[in-house]
C-alpha cells in the first residue's frame, strides 16, 4: 500500500502562472488621448481671421475665419441632416441650415443644433428671434458636397459656418483635461500602492466612482467627436 502514496487522484495539476497586467501601456494610451484631445480643442478655438456675416454674404466665406452676425432669413427646418451610427446605434446627428442675406440673393450654410430653425418663421423665413450666429468657417466634406438638398444657385457648398465649433472644442478640452488628471491619479496610486491595489478608504472609493462616471462621459464625447470628424 505504500506504493499508492505516489499516485494522485487522477485530476490534472494546474499551476497559475498569470502575471498581473502591466498598467504602463494603458497609461501611455491615456496620455496620448489626452494630448491629442487638448491639441484638438485648443487649436480648434483659434481662427485665422474674423469676418462679418454681411461680408461673407457679399464676398464669400474665408476658410478658417471666425464669422459673426445676424442673418435676415434662414431655413425653419434643417436643409440637410446626417446621422452617425455604429452598428445601428445612433451616435450623433448633424443639422445644416441655409441662411440668407437681407436681399435674399446670397446664402451660406451653417451647422447648428436641432432647434436652430425655430428662430426663423416657417412661412416668411424671417429671423423672428433676432438670433446672431457665431462660428468658424470649415471646409465641407463629401457628405455635404454630394447632397442634392443643398443644390441652390446662390449657395456655395464647399464651405460652411460651424456654430457648434466652440462647444465641440470644449468637449475636446474636457476629454484631454479629464484623462490628464486621471493619468496623474493612476500614476500616484501605482507608485504608492503598487500594481493591483484597490481603493479601500471611503474617499478613495468615491474618487474611483467619480473617475468611472467621468470616463464614460469622456469616452462618449470622444466617440461623438471622432464620428463628426469622419
Amino acid at each position: 500500500m505504500s506504493e499508492l502514496k505516489n499516485f494522485t487522484s487522477g485530476l490534472p495539476t494546474v499551476k497559475d502562472n498569470k502575471k498581473p497586467a502591466n498598467p504602463v501601456v494603458g497609461l501611455v494610451i491615456i496620455v496620448i488621448i489626452a494630448a491629442v484631445s487638448l491639441f484638438m480643442g485648443i487649436s480648434g478655438l483659434k481662427a485665422d481671421n474674423s469676418q462679418t456675416l454681411d461680408d461673407a454674404f457679399r464676398n464669400g466665406l474665408n476658410s478658417g475665419a471666425y464669422v459673426s452676425g445676424e442673418p435676415a432669413f434662414g431655413a425653419h427646418n434643417a436643409n440637410f441632416e446626417y446621422k452617425h451610427t455604429i452598428n445601428f446605434i445612433p451616435i450623433i446627428t448633424e443639422y445644416y441650415y441655409i441662411i440668407l442675406s437681407e436681399d435674399g440673393e446670397n446664402g451660406v450654410l451653417v451647422r447648428a443644433d436641432k432647434d436652430f430653425g425655430k428662430n426663423f418663421d416657417s412661412t416668411s423665413f424671417e429671423n423672428i428671434s433676432g438670433i446672431k450666429i457665431e462660428g468658424k468657417v470649415k471646409a465641407s466634406k463629401d457628405k455635404i458636397l454630394n447632397s442634392t438638398n443643398l443644390d441652390q444657385a446662390f449657395l456655395e457648398k464647399d464651405m460652411y459656418i460651424d456654430t457648434l465649433n466652440q462647444r465641440n472644442c470644449f468637449k475636446w478640452i474636457f476629454i484631454g483635461g479629464f484623462f490628464a488628471v486621471t493619468t496623474v491619479y493612476a500614476a500616484f496610486r501605482l507608485i504608492k500602492y503598487g500594481i493591483g491595489s484597490y481603493p479601500k478608504s471611503a474617499a478613495a472609493k468615491l474618487i474611483g466612482l467619480v473617475l468611472c462616471i467621468g470616463s464614460i462621459v469622456a469616452m462618449w464625447f470622444f466617440i461623438q467627436l471622432i464620428s463628426l470628424a469622419l
